[in-house]
């Protein structure tokens, strides 16, 4: 599987439970849904955690911000490589 993989499943994931057209990465979660709440974070790590057959720790997903943060975790516990952007060079 490669990072882009499973970018595609997290955001299918994302685009049904929320019935939209189409998910930005980079987008927090109220823009994805402004009515975005708890429950929708837990039904979709449970399917996250279902998809990909992983444990997601809540201490870790409280500090999830945007979209991109899960992808970074699950490639990370699938052992996928990421793709390192332009952002994350110029940090180093």
């Amino acid at each position: 599987m490669t990072y882009k993989e499973v970018e595609g499943k997290i955001v299918k994931i994302f685009m049904e439970h929320f019935k939209v057209d189409g998910v930005d990465i980079y987008s927090t979660f109220k823009e994805i849904n402004m009515d975005f709440d708890d429950l929708d974070f837990v039904e979709i790590l449970m399917v996250i955690e279902d998809q990909f057959d992983i444990f997601i720790d809540d201490v870790i997903a409280d500090k999830w911000k945007i979209l991109k943060d899960i992808i970074d975790h699950v490639s990370d516990r699938t052992g996928v490589p990421r793709i390192v952007s332009r952002f994350e060079i110029m940090d180093i």
